[in-house]
């Protein structure tokens, strides 16, 4: 087998070579940098040319910036599997919050940013754990990534706060919310274009003071707060949101119903995925990324 090449190729929709042809921002030579990189970084899971321009697109094609985005994804998947373990939408453990919370995105439109959406259903704020909920929402991220390929028009995340408590938020240690904002900030595939919180209220006012020693100045000012269903179309064309809200596109529910049963599809994919992890024993002395995360999460200047 080919170095560039890995046993997950099959299952991404939109091939690097397809990409390399039509587009002239994905370049071969840029999938060989980052080769070169790895053959050096002994630590980290063998990756397709796939993934690695997804890494390239949310990283406005920069070789060094996509580096130290590919460490730090695989390094935190690593250090917290709770989040990227079991990754099976029908597993036990996921029982209560599959069935309490919804996500999707919206049909990617060429030229616009994907939408994400993501909503809480009436539930007991004992039973909302955080890192069960980003399990989903990070399967659902990944899925739509290989289903469409790299985004560098990047991603809108649309999140309704109607059911959300205070005792739902601090139902979890804030520590898992600094870490689901160090990778959204520094690991994602996903380039973050903005957060719109739907039906909000005091409670995220509370919430957003909580996380703002962990958001970065640049990401502060993409947070649009919505005080109901409406305001979206002020900021997008309505086919990119949806009917919930007031758009054109398709229900939270239906997106829902789609992706985890795309989930289900992919299952193989993601018992695959699971096994692309960092061997800290591996990591060169001069690789930082596990100290980065020693320690308390750096915090950031604001405007």
């Amino acid at each position: 087998m080919p170095a560039s090449e890995t046993s997950d190729k099959k299952w991404w929709s939109v091939k690097a070579e397809d990409l390399i042809d039509k587009d002239k921002r994905y370049k071969k030579e840029d999938i060989q940098a980052l080769r070169t990189w790895l053959e050096k970084q002994p630590h980290l899971p063998t990756i397709s040319d796939e993934q690695l321009l997804v890494f390239l697109a949310a990283c406005n094609f920069s070789i060094e910036a996509s580096k130290k985005t590919i460490d730090m994804n695989y390094t935190l998947r690593t250090k917290n599997p709770r989040m990227w373990k079991e990754r099976d939408i029908d597993h036990p453990s996921l029982d209560t919050i599959r069935d309490t919370i919804q996500f999707g995105v919206l049909p990617q439109r060429k030229g616009h940013p994907a939408i994400f959406v993501y909503r809480v259903l009436p539930m007991e704020a004992s039973l909302y754990d955080v890192e069960l909920v980003l399990r989903i929402g990070y399967m659902v991220q990944d899925l739509s990534q290989l289903l469409a390929g790299p985004n560098p028009d990047g991603y809108i995340f649309i999140i309704d706060m109607a059911n959300v408590t205070l005792g739902h938020i601090l139902r979890n240690p804030l520590t898992l919310y600094a870490t689901a904002l160090k990778y959204a900030q520094e690991a994602s595939c996903c380039t973050i274009r903005g957060f719109h919180f739907m039906n909000s209220g005091p409670i995220l006012e509370t919430f957003l003071n909580m996380l703002r020693p962990f958001i970065n100045a640049e990401v502060w000012k993409l947070i649009v707060a919505h005080d109901k269903t409406k305001g979206l179309e002020k900021h997008f064309d309505p086919e990119d949101f949806p009917s919930d809200y007031h758009g054109k596109g398709p229900s939270i529910e239906e997106l829902c119903k789609k992706y985890y049963n795309m989930i289900r599809e992919y299952k193989p994919w993601f018992a695959y995925e699971e096994t692309l992890r960092v061997d800290e024993e591996k990591r060169p002395p001069d690789s930082k990324a596990a100290d980065e995360l020693q320690g308390s999460f750096r915090k950031l200047e604001f405007d």
